[in-house]
């Protein structure tokens, strides 16, 4: 069998941060449903763990099977690296191979923009030049900022991470890029209008009570319901929208405050699809927060949308 393979030269041509936006939003727009995609599935590695990530679709089936290994940061290699497999729902013939890495590094920052631009679309100061801190100094980081400039040039960055060297390090890479970011350890969170948290760390950034009342968060950083990037005093004060409430409850730290034993306490919060078809408003005087970690639907939208816009002809 002779697959074609997409790889992270033809995906990153095909796929640039405005066309990775609107990809995950038609899909939603169309009517998929977060609640309904596959759990995700983990089983442990000498040093770390394998995470395989089935999706259905109408048409095309897909799964993605990543390694994640949190030492290989220091050695200077990918945390999370493996393939994806496209396949024809009919059949269920394998159609494609596409790099699993690179497919991740797209999604999840398109994912993320996609709910702060939803969530931002009564917000003035996205008019204006937002104030933007993000935490961490890995791909998902600097891709985050990548995005987030694509659609608002106008913005200023503010890169923090727990190595001042590697917050400098990433800010210069972007800076090459025409990209205005600089290093921080210090930020002023009070005067940030969109906080972006993809980091690695286990425990809350920052006091979430210095948040400001009209700023929009993202966290996306972690998943496991042990590892959590905001505190329980943000989550509680804020307006929530969740990437998907059955992955939420499963997974995203971040939101234990708001359930337990399976059942919110109160109204259920959003998920994205609901965000997207205009079902969310603002609550005066509270911030409003997106989190995940990451779904499989999104992996399969943005494989099937690349083959399509690569054109080759699938067996």
């Amino acid at each position: 069998m002779n697959l074609p393979y997409f790889d992270e030269a033809t995906l990153t041509e095909k796929i640039d941060p405005a066309t990775a936006v609107q990809i995950l939003a038609d899909a939603l727009a169309a009517g998929l449903d977060p609640e309904l995609d596959s759990p995700r599935l983990f089983a442990p590695t000498q040093r770390g763990e394998f995470l395989i990530m089935p999706a259905l679709g109408t048409e095309r089936n897909g799964v993605k099977v990543l390694t994640i290994d949190p030492q290989n940061t220091a050695a200077g290699l990918p945390k999370i690296q493996g393939s994806y497999l496209l396949f024809d729902a009919e059949t269920s013939a394998v159609l494609a191979v596409l790099d699993g890495t690179v497919l991740t590094a797209l999604r999840t920052p398109g994912t993320t923009v996609l709910a702060l631009r939803e969530m931002a679309r009564a917000t003035a100061f996205f008019s204006s030049k937002p104030q933007v801190l993000v935490y961490g100094t890995g791909i998902q980081a600097k891709n985050h900022i990548r995005y987030f400039h694509a659609l608002y040039s106008s913005s200023q960055f503010a890169l923090v991470g727990r190595s001042l060297d590697k917050a400098q390090a990433a800010a210069n890479e972007l800076r090459a890029e025409g990209i205005g970011v600089v290093a921080s350890q210090n930020p002023a969170i009070e005067q940030a209008d969109v906080i972006i948290c993809a980091s690695s760390s286990p425990t809350p950034l920052f006091d979430g009570s210095r948040v400001a009342s009209h700023a929009l968060v993202a966290a996306i950083g972690q998943h496991g319901l042990e590892h959590r990037e905001l505190d329980a005093q943000l989550m509680l004060r804020s307006d929530v929208v969740l990437e998907g409430r059955a992955s939420a409850i499963r997974e995203n730290g971040n939101a234990v405050d708001l359930h337990a034993d399976g059942a919110w306490h109160g109204q259920a919060p959003l998920n994205v699809q609901e965000l997207v078809l205009g079902k969310f408003t603002r609550t005066p005087g509270r911030p409003a927060v997106y989190t995940g970690v990451g779904m499989a639907w999104e992996d399969l939208a943005m494989a099937s949308a690349a083959v399509d816009l690569c054109n080759v002809a699938l067996q």
